[in-house]
């Protein structure tokens, strides 16, 4: 799968306009484009993974000071992320404490071999600290699925989710699903993204009332539940705003 050199990926919005981006020039000419709702820019290239550990750059920072206990740090990064689904989504909410309920129990499963990856930092790391190396889902999420363009991008060039992971090589797309029969307009986005070599995957309801976190250990792919690889040592969130990203356009 080819991907450009840059993805922009909004978040955070029900609907998409035109009016959310807009084109200018750098001091060099080149075209850029700004997205006006919360976004993210990641570059295939680099192939690291959006991390908990960036929620710096993606979720508004805390309005208390940064607490000191570990479980109410991850509580207070967790409601920050439910805070982007807003409040008339329980089912958005749900999936994220089920999401960070999921990234804590592999945490706790795994403390021999995570303790034991930080045993040359003394007290500098917590086995807990783990957690942050989660890839981070960005609510309502807009996937890009068409080539680069000399115009700013427009609705029609993303595909809507419920949740986005960018896992360093591609993107992992999640949908809530209730009891209703599947739309022909979500057949047809699961297929546009299916075309772009997209990873998209359906979450029941149901099942996340019933199983919590299970339900998605069931569905999610096999690099979620060992997030962790790859990672030297964990980083937590800094907490210093989410970044204005700017969007190179291609040639």
């Amino acid at each position: 799968m080819h991907l450009p050199e840059r993805l922009l990926i909004p978040y955070g919005a029900a609907r998409l306009s035109r009016r959310f981006f807009e084109m200018d020039r750098d001091a060099d000419g080149r075209e850029r484009v700004r997205c006006r709702i919360a976004h993210v820019v990641v570059e295939p290239a680099r192939r690291e993974p959006l991390r908990l550990s960036d929620a710096g750059r993606l979720v508004p920072g805390p309005a208390a000071p940064r607490p000191d206990d570990a479980a109410d740090r991850v509580s207070l990064l967790r409601a920050a992320f439910e805070d982007l689904c807003g409040l008339w989504w329980p089912a958005g909410r749900r999936f994220v404490a089920a999401y960070f309920a999921l990234a804590s129990s592999l945490v706790e499963e795994h403390r021999r071999d995570l303790r034991s990856r930080l045993a040359g930092f003394g007290a500098l790391y917590d086995y807990r600290d783990w957690l942050y190396s989660a890839p981070a889902p960005l609510p309502r999420a807009w996937i890009p699925v068409a080539g680069p363009r000399k115009s700013a991008p427009s609705p029609e060039s993303f595909v809507a989710s419920d949740f986005a992971f960018w896992i360093g090589d591609a993107i992992v797309a999640a949908y809530v699903t209730g009891t209703e029969t599947v739309t022909s307009a979500r057949l047809r986005d699961l297929e546009r993204l299916r075309r772009a070599g997209m990873h998209a995957m359906q979450i029941p309801a149901a099942a996340m009332e019933a199983q919590g976190p299970d339900a998605l250990r069931e569905r999610l792919p096999r690099a979620f539940l060992r997030f962790w690889e790859g990672e030297r040592y964990p980083s937590g969130p800094s907490w210093t705003g989410m970044a204005d990203e700017i969007h190179e356009q291609g040639p």
